[in-house]
């Protein structure tokens, strides 16, 4: 079994942590740059400076203060994009308070949405108003809703402009957020994250890559995903540089991203393979001076060296891969003057080691707490070795060469990663196992160039000439979320099983990548 360690202190050591006062110390980060800017923020049109975000943050945390919001107490965030830096606030104001921020996409299905919320049982729940009128029937009298327009309306007006309350301490492992993510079960996992996790993580990444008060991040991905958490509020409070808020990617996004990166001098992109690809459909129209740009940073999905290698000679820009999950932050990086893609060196402080069966497995001060009320997927995500280092499976398999690289190789979980999101294959079955034809389902990835896998449910009906493909691809349409649908229904006579009498589902993605050949064209 092959082991690297890259740390000063030779192995991982788990435990309380460095002893941070996280949240006292980026609120004093954040009031030794008033005068700077902060947020560039193309969804409201607006420049935000520190002092503005700052004091903005204050209001919203005396308000829930005010509210009887504490450490500890979770606060749910539904909220879609169009509240820009606003939701920024947000995270900011539950950091001062030591609440855990719960950030909860707003596309969920209305099941969706109650399976998350009865996971974390919020003390409030900060949404829209047609979301408070579907949920508030069942919450009623357990959980307060705070309408976001209202509480911008009126914070300024009603609210003192310094905290009322003293800021206690969040350090080691304190939970920041919970942040859910697809599970191999079908239910969304809430993933615990901590100081340790999020702050000290993040700090040696910003290390590596020498992120400072020059750097401007542009981000593209949705507010209430991790990577906002982590890229527009915790390394700039930790380094002192400015982000640029953008729509969720898409194709209009596309036709102007260089004239963004150009306009507002961009130094660092973070971006997923797919976005990589989608940018690249728009080469033709690049004709920009780049000299203020370093590079882009790209992770939550396999990066195909071909497109890496047509996106760096067409742009003439650098692409750095990162391995992470929620579980674990950013576990490995490429180096910064590394040339070979799917090669990437661990972070200080991570070991990471190959089990006997090839699966990737992390031990490190980073890894999360736990999943939210779920302590069995807790037990088979962690263990304890002898010497009481606990590691985390990744469900990846992998190899580490000699001079300690590490590369993925295959998956071992059941989970899709598209564009850079993670979808649980039987989440998607056990909704189209519902449909009054269908006799048996199994929902695989096939790889895409623009999404790095694309999903593809494989069927069989219980009558023939029935049902159409694109019938039952409508029927996904209309009771799923645009993420997890897929994007080809396959019928087939029969699903292909093993010895052992289980779904082949190695043998069903040959299948549809031989059709997709055939008839499909691309994904």
């Amino acid at each position: 079994m092959r082991i690297w360690a890259y740390s000063r202190f030779g192995k991982a050591q788990n435990g309380k942590g460095m002893g941070i006062k996280m949240n006292k110390i980026l609120f004093e980060k954040l009031n030794n740059r008033k005068d700077e800017l902060y947020c560039i923020d193309h969804i409201l049109e607006e420049r935000i400076m520190t002092s503005d975000l700052s004091s903005e943050s204050i209001y919203v945390a005396n308000y829930l203060w005010k509210k009887g919001v504490r450490k500890g107490d979770k606060v749910a965030i539904i909220l879609n994009q169009e509240y820009g830096y606003h939701i920024l606030s947000l995270y900011f104001a539950n950091i001062w308070i030591g609440a855990i921020s719960v950030p909860i996409s707003p596309g969920y299905s209305g099941e969706e949405k109650e399976f998350v919320l009865g996971k974390c049982d919020p003390k409030v729940i900060i949404t829209t108003e047609d979301i408070i009128d579907k949920l508030s029937v069942k919450y009623a009298g357990v959980t307060e809703f705070i309408d976001i327009k209202q509480l911008l309306a009126g914070i300024r007006k009603e609210m003192p402009d310094e905290l009322v309350f003293s800021m206690p301490s969040l350090e080691g492992d304190d939970v920041l957020a919970i942040l859910f993510t697809a599970g191999t079960t079908g239910h969304a996992k809430g993933v615990c994250m901590s100081v340790n996790t999020l702050v000290v993580n993040l700090k040696k990444n910003g290390e590596r890559f020498g992120y400072d008060s020059k750097t401007r991040m542009m981000l593209m991905s949705p507010l209430v995903h991790a990577s906002t958490i982590t890229h527009a509020i915790i390394l700039p409070a930790l380094f002192g540089f400015s982000v640029v808020l953008n729509e969720i990617f898409n194709l209009k996004l596309c036709s102007r991203f260089w004239d963004i990166v150009e306009k507002d001098e961009v130094t660092v992109v973070l971006s997923v393979p797919s976005m990589l690809a989608s940018i690249l459909l728009f080469k033709n129209h690049f004709h920009h001076n780049l000299e203020h740009f370093k590079y882009f940073m790209c992770g939550s999905a396999v990066l195909l060296e071909s497109l890496q290698k047509e996106f760096e000679q067409t742009f003439k820009v650098r692409v750095n891969e990162f391995y992470a999950s929620t579980e674990t932050g950013i576990i490995a990086t490429t180096l910064p003057d590394e040339t070979i893609s799917n090669r990437w060196k661990p972070l200080e402080g991570t070991t990471v080691k190959i089990s006997d069966d090839g699966e990737i497995l992390v031990s490190s001060n980073y890894l999360f707490k736990g999943y939210v009320k779920d302590e069995e997927e807790t037990q088979e995500s962690l263990f304890r070795d002898a010497n009481e280092n606990i590691w985390y499976r990744t469900g990846d398999v992998g190899v580490i060469d000699e001079q300690g690289f590490l590369k993925i190789t295959d998956r071992k979980k059941d989970i899709i990663i598209k564009g850079g999101f993670n979808i649980s294959p039987k989440q998607v079955d056990s909704i189209i196992i519902k449909h009054p034809n269908v006799s048996e389902v199994a929902t695989v990835g096939v790889p895409s160039e623009m999404y790095g896998e694309e999903v593809v449910a494989a069927v069989q009906v219980k009558q023939e000439n029935q049902n159409s493909e694109n019938e039952l691809l409508q029927y996904c349409r209309d009771n799923m979320n645009s993420m997890i649908c897929p994007s080809k229904v396959l019928i087939l006579p029969q699903l292909p099983k093993t010895n052992m009498g289980k779904i082949d589902k190695k043998k069903i993605q040959s299948m549809i990548t031989c059709k997709k050949e055939e008839s499909y064209g691309k994904l």
